[in-house]
């Protein structure tokens, strides 16, 4: 999409907010917003779609748009979806992911429950299960992560962990279920007693060693970093 289509987007939103506009607020028709940016009909109704795309503003067919607001993890997941799934791709978003769970991860251990850790605890639990039969455990790995930040209430952090599951579950259409499984699995649960010993430094290190370890894997098991990726667990 064209630099003067974003610019649209941003002079809707801009102009939804100045006219005091809440979530479930029915958005003006296309006509008053034409009138009211200088734009025409169809470029409004261009950038509306692109808006609803984004979560922004909610259509049914029938019925008024009405106006979402903007929700980080919709952001996110479309940011999974719509990324090219290469290698190259992947290993620059487990970086991102990286730099941010470590930084909110002593905030994280300061807002953990005893709950919360047996949670945790229960899907290292289950992810030893599944290394010894041979099986990924994927989901139990996002759950994992999840819990982890899930007491800060932090919804744009939320949405870039899910772009990345997101990401990942895409491009992954085969799992490695390989030697990797059981230190895998041994890396979470190192983390949970970090966690449960509310040892700051030591979770950090542990989580920084385990995205080290993904990020060695996926380089070993991928010698074109540009080909669409079918394994690796993380």
């Amino acid at each position: 999409m064209s630099s003067a289509h974003n610019s649209l987007q941003m002079r809707l939103v801009g102009l939804f907010r100045d006219m005091g506009l809440r979530p479930d607020d029915v958005v003006p028709s296309e006509a008053m917003l034409a009138s009211r940016l200088a734009a025409s009909r169809q470029a409004i109704r261009e950038s509306l779609r692109a808006l609803e795309a984004l979560g922004v503003v909610d259509a049914h067919q029938g019925a008024r748009r009405r106006l979402r607001g903007f929700d980080p993890s919709t952001f996110g997941r479309q940011l999974g979806l719509t990324t090219l799934p290469t290698l190259e791709n992947l290993q620059e978003l487990l970086e991102i992911r990286r730099i941010l769970e470590s930084a909110f991860l002593p905030a994280a251990i300061v807002a953990l429950d005893a709950s919360t850790l047996a949670e945790m605890r229960a899907l290292t639990d289950a992810m030893h299960e599944a290394a010894h039969r041979g099986q990924p455990f994927l989901d139990e790995d996002e759950s994992f992560h999840a819990l982890m930040y899930k007491r800060l209430g932090n919804v744009t952090l939320s949405g870039m962990l899910g772009a990345f599951w997101q990401f990942f579950k895409t491009a992954s259409q085969e799992i490695t279920t390989g030697e990797n499984l059981q230190h895998t699995a041994a890396m979470h649960a190192s983390i949970v007693d970090a966690l449960e010993s509310s040892d700051a430094d030591l979770a950090v290190h542990r989580l920084d060693a385990h995205f080290f370890d993904v990020r060695d894997r996926l380089r070993r098991q991928h010698s074109d970093e540009r080909r669409p990726l079918t394994s690796s667990a993380s």
